[in-house]
């Protein structure tokens, strides 16, 4: 029951008071990260299912496991880009530190299948806690740290846009 406690305290944390939070975070294990992080994907995977399932017609457990993937699939692949990105603008930190920043603004997904609500906490995580969170483990400027988030985002919807006009046959 102590680990719901944890976890409860470190929701309140990341969400309310995210400058405390991530000049302290926890940095000997990726594992308590990645346990925090599959929690909030949970649960966001089964209220997310439980109320989209009338409207698409597909099987709760389908869209329980899209979720459930694509939440895991997120932190990965946006730890990755934004490593990267942070490194060109200066940043100092390791991969696993950048992977620990996205696991814990993963608190958000615990508002994030609510309708409206869920944009404002995606939109609060992605420009916010990850810039927040990413100064303290570059050691970089929030500044910086918006410049990297913001130049994978680029990066990310450029590549979007390129594969999906590639699918319909366009050529550049």
């Amino acid at each position: 029951m102590e680990w719901l406690f944890t976890w409860l305290e470190n929701v309140r944390l990341v969400l309310t008071k995210p400058g405390k939070f991530f000049s302290k975070m926890p940095k000997k294990s990726i594992i308590e990260p990645l346990k925090f992080a599959g929690i909030n994907i949970t649960l966001y995977s089964i209220l997310a299912s439980l109320l989209s399932v009338p409207n698409l017609g597909s099987g709760l457990l389908d869209v329980f496991t899209k979720n459930l993937i694509g939440g895991a699939l997120e932190i990965l692949v946006m730890s990755i880009l934004v490593f990267l990105t942070m490194k060109f603008v200066g940043g100092k930190g390791s991969y696993e530190a950048t992977m620990r920043v996205f696991c814990f603004s993963s608190a958000t997904k615990l508002f994030q299948w609510i309708p409206f609500i869920g944009m404002i906490a995606g939109f609060y995580s992605l420009l916010y806690l990850n810039v927040v969170g990413l100064s303290y483990a570059h050691k970089v400027s929030k500044g910086r740290a918006l410049l990297g988030v913001s130049t994978a985002i680029v990066l990310s919807i450029v590549y979007i846009f390129v594969v999906v006009a590639h699918l319909f046959g366009f050529r550049f």
